[in-house]
């Protein structure tokens, strides 16, 4: 691989927005411009992914994924006053999940966890160069009202087992977030196409460990009213 153009992309994180002397919150967005590290600029690079399910009976999933990408860098001269140094970069991807489904009568509740791990480690330094995992704990339910529209509702993070993000190489990223969301469905046909109507509300709250990112900490409530027409894979039961 030979790639030096810089492809550098937008971040887009929620923050609060605190306005007067009252103190007074709003939801906002923060937007910061992440560079490209130009980590394949002269490489030979070999990428092994591995994907497996284990479905033991027909309400149990558990689901394993892995990719593994390790780049050699070549070292010595790219262009003229500019250098890479030799050396090689391990870049792990993990992502366990497991669900269960429970029918009681036409309620459908499904509990569910999923692990996600990412890591780039300089294998001749002996350094991490990113490090982090998140821990999801989420629970959903769905009923059906008519045939055409139902009823759904979830949350993610439960109390003492929030979702938990741990950044090891900037703490100050690490958070616990919690959320709640109900939404009453509508299908009907629109010139041919399904058109979901969804309404509904939600909570969300994200606390970080660092009091240095609290402008970046929200606890809020949102109402709101979608309709997709395609795409609608979106607002299937859950």
């Amino acid at each position: 691989v030979q790639d030096d153009i810089a492809d550098e992309y937008n971040v887009v994180n929620e923050r609060t927005v605190r306005a007067g002397f009252l103190d007074n919150a709003e939801r906002g967005v923060d937007t910061r411009l992440r560079p490209d590290p130009l980590f394949y600029q002269d490489s030979y690079v070999h990428e092994s992914y591995l994907e497996g399910w284990v479905n033991p009976w027909s309400t149990l999933l558990l689901a394993q994924k892995l990719r593994l990408r390790l780049n050699w860098q070549q070292g010595g001269s790219l262009h003229p006053g500019i250098g890479q140094r030799q050396r090689r970069l391990d870049h792990w991807t993990l992502v366990s999940q497991a669900d269960y489904t429970w029918y009681v009568g036409k309620l459908s509740l499904t509990p569910q966890f999923k692990f996600l791990l990412l890591r780039l480690r300089d294998r001749d330094a002996g350094r991490n160069l990113l490090s982090e995992w998140s821990a999801i704990p989420i629970v959903k339910a769905a009923y059906p009202l008519l045939a055409r529209t139902w009823l759904q509702a979830g949350i993610q993070g439960l109390g003492a087992l929030p979702y938990r993000f741990r950044d090891q190489g900037a703490g100050r990223n690490s958070f616990e977030r919690r959320t709640a969301f109900v939404t009453l469905v509508n299908r009907t046909r629109y010139f041919g196409y399904d058109l979901y109507t969804i309404v509904g509300i939600d909570r969300d709250r994200k606390d970080f460990d660092s009091p240095f990112q609290q402008d970046l900490e929200f606890d809020a409530w949102r109402f709101f009213v979608r309709a997709l027409v395609g795409f609608t894979e979106y607002a299937q039961p859950i």
